[in-house]
């Protein structure tokens, strides 16, 4: 969407750099274009994004130099190096610099989705409602350790009021 900020996860493309390029490349190309990637997820300052965008640029200037020789790459390399130029090429590799609320990565997301995913699987012969009360308690006790809001939230569940008709996210 125009005008939406995005921020590509950095850490995401380390990981995609082993599968595709594989931890230790032979080529030098795909060597260096590792080395960019690793040191997206390095930068923590406009200093070391004016470092990181001479890097690149070098990176760029070889791998034109190496493609206009008619060097061999294979496609993963080609989709990689395409992943990492498009993320440069729409401003999505340093937004968290300018907006500093913004993550550099989704490490954080993706912990609390495990949560949810394990939760959900061990309560998988639940029916819909079921689940979902699961997915509300535990972000619950993922929110909160006072056990006072857990008792309400609890009674509320239980018996809930005429007057404010309980609380639908714990409708189960």
């Amino acid at each position: 969407m125009p005008g939406v900020l995005h921020q590509r996860c950095l850490v995401h493309m380390v990981r995609n750099v082993h599968k595709d390029v594989g931890i230790s490349p032979k080529a030098p190309l795909a060597r260096q274009l590792q080395s960019c990637v690793y040191r997206l997820v390095k930068v923590r300052s406009e200093a070391d994004r004016q470092v990181w965008m001479v890097q690149w640029t070098a990176y760029l200037e070889v791998f034109s130099r190496a493609m206009m020789a008619g060097t061999p790459c294979t496609k993963a390399f080609l989709g990689l190096h395409t992943v990492v130029q498009n993320a440069y090429d729409r401003n999505e590799l340093f937004t968290f610099l300018a907006h500093p609320g913004i993550p550099y990565s989704t490490n954080g997301i993706e912990a609390q989705n495990r949560v949810l995913r394990e939760m959900l699987r061990r309560h998988r012969g639940g029916d819909l409602s079921h689940r979902k009360a699961v997915v509300a308690w535990t972000l619950l006790y993922k929110q909160t350790d006072d056990m006072a809001v857990i008792r309400r939230h609890y009674l509320r569940q239980r018996h809930p009021r005429a007057d404010d008709g309980g609380d639908a996210l714990f409708d189960a």
